[in-house]
């Protein structure tokens, strides 16, 4: 079993970006998200999991923009997300569950960790000429994308078999 941890957008947002997604044959993909701590260190024991909310339980609800589109390369079309308390989440997160620093790097976490909602992606079935399209559709369609709270982090699993990630669990900030 494998995990990771994000911030969820509006249901609106999400359901625009399902929407754009399904237009391109992109199905039974993850959610959208913003991913603020990758796989290494949430291991099948769940170990890691009384750290993870002790990390949420000293946070208060915080305030999210996302942004225009962006790229990884050539193979990853992405939403921008911008806000301070985004990468000081991360930071508090890979700290708190403390994974192997190769891992971590691997994964491109702290230093490396760029805050961001991913539209598509070749490594799950988009083509590049369907990237290039989405990004058009994309600069339209979201052209003053919202503001919004976060008042939670999901927690999402993904077994063997499965063909993506699940939402595990809701862990409210604050609490």
């Amino acid at each position: 079993m494998q995990f990771f941890i994000g911030l969820v957008p509006p249901a609106n947002w999400m359901e625009q970006v399902m929407a754009l997604r399904s237009r391109y044959g992109l199905v039974n993909i993850t959610e959208p998200h913003i991913t603020v701590k990758a796989q290494p260190g949430l291991t099948p024991d769940l170990a890691w999991m009384k750290q993870v909310e002790a990390v949420c339980a000293e946070l208060q609800p915080f305030t999210v923009q996302l942004g225009a589109p962006a790229w990884f390369g050539t193979d990853v079309l992405y939403l921008r997300v911008q806000g301070a308390d985004v990468e000081r989440l991360h930071r508090l997160l890979v700290a708190a569950v403390a994974p192997d620093p190769d891992d971590s790097e691997r994964y491109q976490e702290l230093d490396r960790y760029v805050p961001h909602l991913t539209l598509a992606q070749t490594a799950h079935g988009a083509t590049a000429e369907q990237l290039a399209q989405m990004q058009q559709e994309a600069q339209a369609s979201f052209s003053s994308p919202p503001a919004f709270d976060v008042q939670f982090l999901r927690v999402y699993r993904k077994t063997p078999g499965d063909t993506g990630y699940v939402k595990a669990l809701d862990i409210p900030f604050g609490s």
